[in-house]
């Protein structure tokens, strides 16, 4: 790969996103932008070797690329993708311990959003202890209501006591950052030592492209 095609990937790590594939990995640079990969990377010497999630053969130097960061966040992919999987399989009547929040129940959340900017809405969540680690991990689907595609995705979330005041928040781990219209990604997002509260909130954010301008009518005569 060229020094300005690694240019080129390098300048727009914050807009590439999940394709969906089961696979994919992540790479982290050290400016902490984010590169989706299809499948595994490859150290090779003084460069890090992998496919785009078009099938692209790319690279990037190894200087430019945190490894510890991008092990991580490929691992929190994973458990994202498994847990949205596992929430999917499990049949509601065997889930006495954990309280199923419906679209009825959700907190609407489109209006998170700045002004102008995209329609994002959190469908359904559920919220369970992990008891090994002592931890509160929430999972749940975030949907693209804005009739555009959406780029460049990301998801707070934060817990909330019940005087109103926030406890704790984080950044949820998509499996999707760029959803066409009426697209769904799931999401995880773990909160260390169970902290109490009484509610939860959610701030999506993302990128609306904008649609194409219709032609001019053509004049008449």
């Amino acid at each position: 790969m060229s020094s300005g095609r690694r240019a080129a990937v390098a300048l727009s790590l914050a807009s590439l996103c999940f394709g969906g594939t089961a696979s994919a990995d992540w790479l982290v640079t050290r400016q902490g932008g984010r590169v989706e990969t299809r499948g595994a990377w490859e150290v090779k010497g003084k460069l890090v070797v992998f496919h785009t999630p078009s099938g692209e053969l790319a690279s990037l130097r190894l200087t430019e690329v945190d490894l510890d960061a991008s092990r991580r966040l490929t691992a929190d992919a994973e458990r994202a993708r498994n847990a949205v999987a596992e929430v999917r399989r499990r049949p509601p009547e065997k889930k006495p311990s954990v309280r199923a929040i419906t679209d009825k129940d959700v907190r609407r959340v489109d209006s998170a959003a700045p002004a102008g900017g995209p329609r994002l809405t959190v469908t359904g969540y559920e919220r369970t202890p992990n008891t090994e680690a002592g931890s509160l991990v929430i999972t749940g689907t975030l949907r693209n209501d804005s009739g555009a595609k959406v780029t460049a995705l990301n998801l707070a979330v934060q817990l909330v006591g019940a005087d109103g005041q926030q406890v704790a928040t984080g950044e949820a781990v998509l499996t999707a950052t760029d959803l066409d219209a009426g697209q769904q990604s799931g999401f995880r997002v773990e909160f260390p030592g169970s902290p109490p509260y009484s509610d939860v909130r959610f701030e999506p954010r993302g990128l609306a492209q904008k649609e194409s301008e219709p032609p001019p009518a053509s004049g008449g005569g």
